[in-house]
């Protein structure tokens, strides 16, 4: 199955529970004429969120609303909870991270899975060739936009784990605390951890 389709699936899963949970409520919800599926989120995004300050530069700003505008919106929280997640753990590992660009590079790391910049590339190539054509496009110098590729382009490859911060983090927020847990140093002290960070035998 390819993460395009899994993705979907989840986010199906995910509505259908939200919707079975309503019926513990005594009064039905309002009908809404937009399927909470379809709707995209707009808005700017909060402050702080978890002693996290969101980034909010002019870029980061124009890479919210590419992400708003292209993404579910399931798949955009977790691009905004990859962005808290992977900030959290170079947080209390205690790296010197440029936060606009993990920012950037985290809120548009799953554009190659929407139907806007789906391709025949794998989708982390095709989000990645499509968030640096974005980010020239509104002048983001070529270097930093190359660290926003790489951070997009391996987020979901075990080699980013090895690549600086901006670039690791990405894919320590995509996974959430399984790929944080191991990525906190301990892989270089040869030592191993599971999902919940609790040392392995």
């Amino acid at each position: 199955m390819k993460r395009r389709d899994l993705i979907k699936a989840l986010g199906a899963v995910a509505l259908a529970g939200s919707i079975g949970a309503r019926g513990v409520h005594a009064q039905p919800p309002a009908p809404s004429s937009k399927s909470p599926e379809n709707s995209a989120p707009t808005g700017p995004l909060p402050k702080v969120v978890a002693g996290i300050a969101i980034v909010d530069s002019k870029i980061a700003t124009e890479a919210t609303k590419l992400a708003q505008e292209a993404s579910p919106p399931f798949l955009f929280n977790h691009a905004a909870r990859t962005f808290l997640f992977g900030a959290l753990t170079g947080k209390a590992s205690g790296l010197k991270v440029d936060h606009e660009l993990l920012y950037i590079a985290c809120i548009l790391h799953d554009i190659g899975l929407t139907e806007q910049f789906v391709g025949d590339l794998p989708f982390e190539i095709q989000g990645a060739q499509a968030a640096r054509r974005f980010l020239e496009a509104h002048g983001l110098a070529k270097d930093k936009s190359a660290i926003v590729w790489d951070g997009i382009a391996m987020h979901a490859s075990a080699i980013g784990e090895f690549k600086q911060p901006e670039i690791a983090l990405v894919g320590a927020g995509a996974g959430g605390g399984c790929r944080g847990s191991r990525f906190l140093g301990d892989q270089k002290r040869g030592r191993k951890r599971d999902c919940a960070g609790v040392p392995a035998p």
